[in-house]
Parts: structure tokens; C-alpha cells; sequence
């Protein structure tokens, strides 16, 4: 199996990433089924991956916790772009996001970026972040700072 080949951290975690392990190990044996010796390595890889994530099954995922609340960077104006900047968080969350103006949700406004119209003058945007995993479905809600008001 290369290196390169492997999940990077982060991208899968715990029982998962063993499954994807022994996924990978079995996928190495059928390409490599006439390699004297390569077919006895991988089935002991695949062996030994499935155990581990048999063994990790016990343990319960950690709900997600925020350290750094999450920013906005851009100027808040009309027709300039806002970027969401995650913050900082533990235990591999997702996320949702609501871009908000004066703490009401803008309809469809979801994404990383969100562009500031003209109704929203003298307004403040933030963005609300909700990071969950399976610990937590209903996710820990933590907002961003108000912008300053948008100027036209």
C-alpha cells in the first residue's frame, strides 16, 4: 500500500479511518494477488486494521468544543464580499452556517462568503456557526463578532 494512498488526518478518525485502512489493505490484495509474499503482507494488514477498528467500535465520538469563535473578514458594504473564517475547533466537527443581518437569518445565506445587498444598509452582519458530529447531532452554536454597520 503507498503512503500516499493513505487519508490524510483529520479527513477520517478513530474506527473509520481502521475501516478505511483494511478497505485499502483488501483493495492492495486483489491488485496484487500473483505478488509472491505482497498477497500474505496485505491480508495481514487488512487483519489487523479490521481488528483495531473491531477494538475502537467501544469508544464514543467527543462532542465538538470551540476555542476561537469564528471571524468575518471583508468590508461591510454593499456588493463586497464577507468570508466566515471557521475558528478554532476540537473534535473534527462539521459545519452549518447562517449568515445573519441585525441577528436575523438572510434566506439561502449559507455558504463561506455572503455579498451584503442594498437592503441591508446601516445593518450589522455576523454569521452563526454550528459544529456537530455524531457526539453532538444538534451541534454547539457559537457566533461570530457584528460587523460593523454596512455602508453603501
Amino acid at each position: 500500500m503507498r503512503d500516499d494512498a493513505l487519508p490524510s488526518p483529520g479527513l477520517v478518525s478513530g474506527s473509520r479511518q481502521l475501516r478505511w485502512l483494511a478497505a485499502k489493505a483488501i483493495s492492495y490484495i486483489d491488485v496484487n494477488k500473483t505478488a509472491a509474499g505482497k498477497h500474505e503482507q496485505a491480508i495481514a494488514l487488512a487483519a489487523f486494521f479490521t481488528a483495531c477498528s473491531t477494538a475502537l467500535n467501544g469508544f464514543k465520538e467527543i462532542a465538538p468544543t470551540n476555542s476561537v469563535v469564528p471571524t468575518i473578514t471583508g468590508t461591510a458594504k454593499v456588493g463586497s464580499v464577507l468570508t466566515a473564517n471557521d475558528g478554532t475547533w476540537a473534535n473534527n466537527p462539521s459545519f452549518r452556517r447562517q449568515w445573519q443581518a441585525n441577528s436575523v437569518n438572510i434566506a439561502g445565506a449559507t455558504e463561506r462568503t455572503y455579498t451584503p445587498v442594498a437592503g441591508q444598509l446601516g445593518q450589522t452582519i455576523r454569521v452563526v456557526y454550528v459544529g456537530y458530529n455524531s457526539a453532538l447531532p444538534a451541534g454547539l452554536t457559537v457566533n461570530s463578532a457584528q460587523t460593523t454597520a454596512v455602508i453603501a
